[in-house]
Formats: structure tokens, sequence, C-alpha cells
């Protein structure tokens, strides 16, 4: 997955809930911070420590790691 698929998806998304991408946008950071506030070990493993990521980021990773557990 690229940023492009993930802007397709955002907007998607705000399409079928019928708001406004940066809504959706919005709601993906709270719950992404909310996410790294409370985050366990792992989130450092799988994101860089300190840094909370943008939410194409945030989907990026977490599809790779789904595709990796599903590889084998």
């Amino acid at each position: 997955m690229n940023n492009e698929a993930v802007n397709k998806s955002i907007k998607e998304i705000a399409r079928k809930e019928g708001i406004e991408e940066k809504e959706v946008r919005k709601e993906m950071e709270k719950a992404i911070q909310a996410a790294y506030l409370n985050a366990n070990p792992k989130w450092n493993m799988v994101f860089k420590e300190n840094k909370i990521p943008t939410p194409e980021e945030f989907i990026i990773e977490i599809v790779k790691m789904i595709s990796d557990s599903h590889a084998c």
C-alpha cells in the first residue's frame, strides 16, 4: 500500500460517512495519538521511537505487518 492508496481509502471513508476528509484525518490522528500515549514497548518496534506517525504512515505500517504475518 502506498500514500495514493491510503488517500483514496480516506476519501472513500469520508464519502461513506458523509463527512469531509479533514474530519476523517482528524479522528484518525486522535486515535493514533491515544495509541501512542498508551503504547506498550511494541510501539517502538513498529514506529520510530518518540514519533507519532501520520495517518498515512500508520496505515502503511499496519498493512505491512498484516501482510508479513500472512506471508507464512
